[in-house]
């Protein structure tokens, strides 16, 4: 119900509203997060279970959300948020780019880079545009050193380029510069790019058959990438507790709020069925478990 503080193993999930310090406080309990990684409400979207934000309040609204991360964000920290424009009258809508430059000029986040998420999406046809195969993660931070751990997600390949570095052998991409910096091409481990592929799925728990937001293997890149064993991974609009189990998977600490119970039941039930034996009880108000 709301107002619910649970503990999974290692992991936390609250059943309240991100927009409120109080909930951030109960969870983290004085720590800080690593890493935050959402997709949060679209606007006009999920009206079922959200209500729906209007599309010219969504900046007003996110404020109390950006808020909230930046003063619970470890100082090397990163801030994901996957979000997409929808359509009206033939047209995307530009309240995500209000977003993007409010948390930039507005409440003084940097902006690092915005990453693209590609996947296969179900056949569809539309007037005047083709089918989504992508949606943009914006990553922010609030000081210019960030934790960052690219070779944790890098790949073996015969293409790499090649270069001696204090006697070891790094590798990435780079191919037009090849011939300037003399280095030469081989077989080694390449760094990707900032295109993340993973395909949409399902999670069916109980009665509750959800299309993910996101699969798993898309915050376990941003885990990966950006963090070290043991670091606090939070999602403040947690749905499914897709970010949790990839926190879970890549032995990180999971933290979740979610404002909808039904959904917070989905995360102990579908943690409960993926991890056989993890501990889950919920934590009463002056901390007695």
């Amino acid at each position: 119900k709301p107002g619910d503080l649970w503990r999974i193993g290692e992991h936390r999930l609250a059943c309240g509203d991100c927009r409120e310090p109080e909930t951030w406080g109960r969870l983290l309990a004085g720590a800080k997060a690593n890493g935050v990684f959402t997709s949060p409400p679209y606007a006009e979207q999920r009206e079922e279970q959200y209500g729906g934000v209007p599309t010219a309040e969504y900046v007003e609204w996110w404020e109390a959300v950006q808020a909230n991360v930046k003063a619970n964000l470890a100082s090397d920290g990163s801030f994901f948020v996957n979000i997409k424009p929808h359509c009206e009258d033939g047209e995307r809508v530009l309240y995500v780019f209000d977003l993007v430059l409010a948390m930039r000029r507005l409440w003084g986040w940097r902006f690092i880079d915005e990453l693209c998420w590609t996947f296969v999406s179900p056949p569809g046809k539309w007037p005047n545009r083709f089918k989504n195969g992508f949606e943009p993660i914006y990553h922010f931070s609030s000081a210019a050193s960030i934790k960052f751990n690219p070779w944790n997600v890098s790949h073996e390949s015969d293409e790499a380029i090649i270069e001696s570095c204090g006697g070891g052998l790094q590798a990435y991409y780079d191919p037009t510069n090849k011939n300037e910096r003399g280095l030469v091409g081989g077989k080694g481990q390449a760094l990707p790019t900032n295109q993340i592929k993973a395909n949409l799925g399902e999670v069916n728990v109980g009665t509750l058959n959800q299309v993910a937001t996101f699969p798993v293997a898309l915050p376990d890149f941003f885990i990966r990438a950006y963090s070290d064993a043991g670091d606090v991974w939070l999602d403040p609009f947690c749905g499914s507790g897709t970010t949790i189990v990839a926190a879970h998977n890549n032995k990180r600490i999971g933290m979740g709020i979610e404002q909808k119970p039904e959904y917070c039941a989905v995360v102990l039930e579908r943690m409960a069925t993926a991890f056989p034996g993890i501990e889950i009880e919920r934590i009463a108000d002056d901390g007695r478990q």
